[in-house]
């Protein structure tokens, strides 16, 4: 970085990411921890892994400002995201009931404990809906 006339400060606000655990590996040995490891070892998982935390940002600010503004009195949440949970937080504070909608294989307890309230789509919910989508499909 010094032979660019920059130093460690200039990394204050970027955002991270490591294309695999190798990567991450090096990161580390800089005494820089990345934002992010996508699962998939590939620069385009990186990006999308980017674009997903863009997507829990825009969700954090929607409810917050929906609950600040008080366009909502209740917000059902489809996401997993433990993220979401300083969110969740300010909007219950501002008076909005949260709902936590979560598949039974993979609940996010953080958000059950948080929420109001939380409603689980059981396993043999999607396996039905989806055999009937696919017989309707062969009609």
């Amino acid at each position: 970085m010094g032979a660019l006339g920059k130093d460690i400060r200039d990394l204050k606000g970027l955002k991270i990411g490591a294309i695999g655990p190798k990567t991450a590996e090096c990161w580390h040995k800089l005494e820089i921890i990345p934002d992010l490891v996508p699962d998939e070892y590939r620069a385009e998982a990186v990006v999308e892994c980017f674009r997903e935390k863009g997507v829990d940002v825009k969700i954090a600010v929607d409810l917050v400002t929906n609950a600040c503004d008080k366009i909502i009195k209740t917000a059902i949440l489809c996401s997993s995201d433990s993220d979401l949970q300083p969110a969740v937080k300010e909007a219950m504070k501002r008076g909005i009931e949260i709902i936590y909608l979560g598949f039974e294989f993979n609940p996010n307890k953080g958000l059950s404990y948080t929420t109001n309230r939380t409603i689980l789509i059981r396993n043999s919910e999607v396996l039905s809906a989806y055999k009937k989508s696919i017989a309707k499909l062969k009609r």
